[in-house]
């Protein structure tokens, strides 16, 4: 029998499923020389948007010339996504390293008998994240808090700065059944005399926020108050009329695969007009957030400037977020994984007008799948249901049963290679598959020898003209 390495031992925490609370991960992080302290440490919390807001942040930093570790979740395929270095995986070799570091010190700790419960799988993650980016003299961090914000593993650092995307019901269970429950939980990572940003989010759970803020003493910064988007038709400059690009329903960009084309105006500049480098209109009110994140990081002595704040919201890539994979059909992936993500997937859709659209659906056991489900199903001509690997997603016969009457047509795939062959044999070379529900299916997707192929082919050029 092959003997377990450090990497397995991490990931067998899993079995412990998700406790919430910050004394276990302080007392790990104190085990190991207390590494957050060595650099400033950035955190980005919230229920959407949250991943690629801090993938913008961490790529302005890179391009500025700063060691940046970035840290998020989950994955997609492999374990090392998410811990990276000015966006490089962690190598493997330093990953076990890590691994067998955080492996010892919960021995430490778990003898000591100051654990009254085993470790998590994301806390010992986040211990290994935190060491390593110490380790390898990162100027900054930028973390994605995972659930929550106030006993979320990230919430043992203390911030220079955090920023709070939105607020929308995800994680019931955990953080409360209204948004304004929900609000209280994430304006946890706010601290006394530490700015916090906050992006666009509906006048209930900002309530929350404000409070919250007012409460720790934070500095609140409403990034839609900060900054202004105005979507134009491409570089040429042409405006959307004001009432279209208040409501983001302005001109298409020149590829489908490509973003938004905006011009962003602060108080501090102008930026663009620029293409976003992510898909979907949701992700203008991402980079808003981002802009006002960045500037907060420039007065906090960070040398930015408009030319790497533009470059970083250019060039970002975000994989399984509206990533759209040449050929004929289409595929497109996108991890909507509660009714907010999944509304926004919609959103883009009906914006596209596919004729011919195939849904590869699949969701995990907790989420409220119905709500996703009527977002997305009248879109389409037919449904193929699955199953990623994962213990918790759902079994697609009681998908299918459960959702039989929000569409005539929806086939069961037993697992993601048989569903992605299934779409492919129903739907014309024209025609598009959309693959979502899930950032797990939409991992296991992505690893499919046909889905490998179709990444490796170059990106096409953006055109220079409409």
């Amino acid at each position: 029998m092959r003997r377990k390495s450090c990497i397995d031992f991490i990931l067998d925490l899993e079995m412990h499923g998700i406790k919430l609370g910050l004394e276990k991960i302080r007392l790990l992080l104190a085990e190991l020389g207390s590494p957050q302290l060595h650099y400033p440490c950035v955190l980005v919390g919230g229920t959407n948007g949250k991943g690629s807001v801090t993938a913008i942040l961490a790529e302005t930093l890179a391009r500025a010339g700063y060691r940046c570790g970035r840290y998020t979740s989950p994955h997609l395929v492999s374990f090392a996504e998410r811990i990276c270095l000015n966006n490089r995986p962690i190598p493997a070799a330093a990953l076990e390293r890590g691994a067998t570091r955080a492996r010892a010190a919960i021995r430490r700790v778990v003898a000591s008998g100051r654990y009254e419960a085993p470790c998590t799988f994301f806390e010992a993650t986040t211990a290994i994240a935190l060491d390593y980016f110490a380790r390898a003299g990162v100027d900054a961090a930028v973390l994605e808090v995972g659930m929550g914000g106030r006993f979320d593993a990230t919430n043992a650092i203390d911030p220079i700065l955090s920023a709070i995307t939105n607020i929308e019901l995800d994680h019931e269970r955990y953080l409360g059944t209204t948004r304004t429950a929900i609000a209280g939980e994430k304006v946890g990572i706010a601290r006394a005399g530490v700015p916090l940003v906050v992006g666009r989010t509906d006048e209930e759970p900002l309530t929350a926020i404000r409070a919250g803020c007012e409460r720790a003493g934070a500095f609140l910064y409403e990034a839609e108050r900060r900054v202004r988007a105005e979507l134009i038709d491409g570089p040429g400059d042409r405006r959307v009329p004001p009432a279209a690009a208040t409501a983001f329903t302005g001109a298409r960009g020149a590829l489908a695969s490509a973003g938004e084309w905006v011009r962003f105006s602060s108080e501090r500049r102008v930026y663009g007009p620029l293409q976003l480098g992510l898909a979907g209109r949701h992700q203008i009110d991402n980079a808003v957030t981002a802009i006002a994140t960045l500037e907060r990081l420039e007065e906090a002595g960070f040398r930015l400037g408009a030319e790497m704040i533009e470059a970083g919201l250019e060039r970002v890539r975000w994989p399984g977020r509206l990533e759209h994979l040449p050929g004929r059909p289409l595929i497109l992936l996108d991890g909507a994984h509660n009714p907010a993500g999944a509304r926004a997937l919609a959103s883009y859709l009906v914006e596209k007008s596919y004729d011919d659209l195939t849904l590869v659906f699949g969701a995990m056991q907790d989420k409220s799948i119905a709500p996703m489900a009527e977002a997305l199903f009248p879109l389409a001509r037919r449904v193929v249901l699955t199953r990623s690997p994962n213990r918790r997603s759902a079994y697609p016969q009681a998908l299918r049963e459960s959702l039989a009457s929000l569409h005539p047509a929806l086939a069961v795939a037993e697992d993601p290679a048989e569903a992605l062959d299934a779409a492919l044999a129903l739907t014309s070379p024209g025609g598009v598959i959309c693959v979502c529900g899930s950032l797990y299916l939409v991992g296991s997707v992505r690893e499919l020898s046909t889905v490998r192929q179709r990444r490796r082919r170059p990106r096409p050029a953006v055109a220079a003209a409409f």
